[in-house]
């Protein structure tokens, strides 16, 4: 199935905490258009080796001791079908 011809349709996802990207690799695997945040650039850096990172957009965010609302973060496109 192609991202297409599911849920997502023409949208992309958003996901908090990606990481290394297991979920948003498969994602964009299947045609979904994938941002993450992350504050781990180690993490990210991880990610960014991976066959298949290349379509998927990273923001690094630094975020202070206490834990952010994820609504108070400003993704880097405007329409998510998916908050992950």
């Amino acid at each position: 199935m192609t991202a297409d011809e599911g849920y997502f349709g023409e949208r992309a996802a958003l996901e908090f905490a990606i990481g290394t990207g297991r979920i948003a690799l498969p994602l964009a695997e299947r045609g979904v258009r994938v941002a993450g945040i992350d504050n781990s650039d180690a993490m990210l850096d991880r990610l960014r080796e991976k066959p298949g990172a290349d379509r998927i957009t990273t923001v690094a965010v630094r975020v202070p001791n206490e834990v952010p609302d994820s609504a108070a973060v400003t993704p880097p496109e405007p329409h998510f079908a998916v908050r992950i």
